[in-house]
């Protein structure tokens, strides 16, 4: 089975399921086979391996980093590079910092 047809299946059960359609036409067998499909590639993927960017305000606790760590920084001059939170502020000016994100290893 393509990925195109498996999504087109599990797009269609849902619809189903939530009502839109009248009749389940696809057989249990045909839906877990859709279901594997599309789960391999996502599995290819690391959905989470570039974070947000989360928008800094030194004013406001909420928008800092809770743990201790390297995290990729955007200053107000745009330049982007790594900075070091040290749990209660940045090694860098933190007046300077505008956004941050958590980088993730990629999957091996």
């Amino acid at each position: 089975m393509e990925l195109k047809t498996a999504i087109e299946i599990l797009e269609y059960h849902q619809e189903w399921r939530l009502g839109k359609r009248e009749d389940m036409i696809h057989e249990p067998k045909k839906l877990t086979e859709a279901i594997d499909i599309v789960l391999s590639e996502v599995k290819k993927f690391r959905l989470g391996a570039v974070s947000c960017w989360v928008a800094f305000d030194w004013n406001k606790i909420e928008t800092r980093p809770t743990e201790y760590g390297k995290y990729l920084i955007c200053r107000k001059d745009g330049k982007i590079h790594w900075e070091t939170w040290n749990g209660i502020g940045w090694a860098y000016n933190h007046n300077e910092i505008r956004f941050w994100a958590v980088i993730v290893p990629p999957c091996s």
